[in-house]
């Protein structure tokens, strides 16, 4: 029901980003990944805002993940760091994509990044096995 209400909204007005999110959300609960991704992606599109864009971002990587997708995921998760780097889920996003698309030194670059700002973070028990993989 909810996703005949939106589309119906599409019709009024078809670049607002909150209706394809809106979207996206339900077809991601309902386990729907690629439809998802479609909607998160439109979303994207019409978000200008890096702050609005960050979530959507985040979204079409652990949509991409759900599907195995790791490649398409390390994409966008890497997106939505570059865009809030003081964000340590988005960081842990990324790094887990790193570690499924075996991309080590992708993943020490990034953890020395985020560190440079936020030291305390190699005191974390994900991070400690993140650059033990990576070593």
């Amino acid at each position: 029901m909810a996703l005949e209400a939106y589309k119906k909204a599409l019709e009024l007005e078809g670049n607002n980003p909150l209706i394809y999110q809106s979207m996206g959300e339900c077809y991601y609960t309902s386990e729907k990944y690629a439809s998802a991704i479609k909607y998160y992606q439109h979303a994207a599109k019409y978000t200008t805002n890096a702050e609005e864009r960050v979530p959507l971002l985040n979204m079409l990587g652990m949509s991409s993940a759900k599907m195995e997708d790791y490649r398409g995921a390390y994409i966008y998760f890497k997106q939505a760091y570059e865009l809030d780097k003081d964000n340590e889920k988005m960081l842990n996003n990324l790094l887990v994509s790193c570690v499924e698309t075996y991309k080590k030194d992708e993943a020490i670059e990034f953890i020395k990044d985020y560190k440079s700002r936020h030291p305390d973070i190699v005191q974390k028990q994900f991070i400690k096995d993140v650059l033990r993989w990576a070593k």
